[in-house]
């Protein structure tokens, strides 16, 4: 889970201190560990089939795109689309599981990533974010001058939001189910 929301934050912490790299390797890293994690994790999990056909319903479009494109950005779509799914299915074993090691990790997350996010907004962009900006040709980060899109961790104001809603969710339900009345 650290690696979904950390890796483009590593990405543009390496981006600065070498060069910008237009491939993005680094942000192969967490569907490549969600994919461990549920190999490691699939003989536990109690409904495969729930999983498994979701994943094998994207093969198809993979071996068209291999053919017709090439192999290695298939791979890559097919990565993109197939890693959250066995994320899924990992946490929700490990939720199953493991829930007060899950509630604190999801705790944890959450801080550190309002935090970051946080002191972008009073603080400014750090240098290796508005290198990140200045590279990557996403001009819908920045508004005006003044104005700009709060991003985090991640690499884009949406998704940063929606994560921190769903993590801010789990930790109510978390506080809820263990009596903590705040977060």
């Amino acid at each position: 889970v650290y690696c979904w929301l950390f890796a483009p934050l590593f990405r543009r912490l390496i981006d600065y201190q070498t060069e910008f790299d237009k491939i993005a390797t680094v942000l192969l890293l967490p569907g490549l560990v969600s994919v461990a994690a549920f190999v490691l994790t699939f003989s536990r999990l109690p409904h495969k089939t729930r999983v498994i056909l979701p994943i094998l319903g994207l093969l198809p479009a993979a071996l068209i795109g291999g053919l017709r494109f090439s192999l290695m950005p298939a791979a890559a779509e097919f990565l993109d689309y197939a890693a959250p799914v066995a994320a899924g299915a990992v946490l929700a074993d490990h939720w199953r599981r493991r829930p007060d090691w899950f509630y604190g990790t999801c705790r944890l997350q959450l801080s550190i990533a309002s935090a970051y996010g946080v002191f972008q907004a009073l603080v400014g962009f750090p240098d290796w974010d508005k290198y990140w900006i200045a590279n990557s040709n996403l001009t819908s980060l920045t508004v005006g001058a003044s104005d700009k899109r709060i991003f985090g961790t991640l690499n884009s104001p949406g998704p940063f939001a929606l994560t921190l809603g769903l993590l801010g969710v789990v930790v109510v339900i978390s506080n809820k189910r263990s009596g903590i009345n705040a977060l």
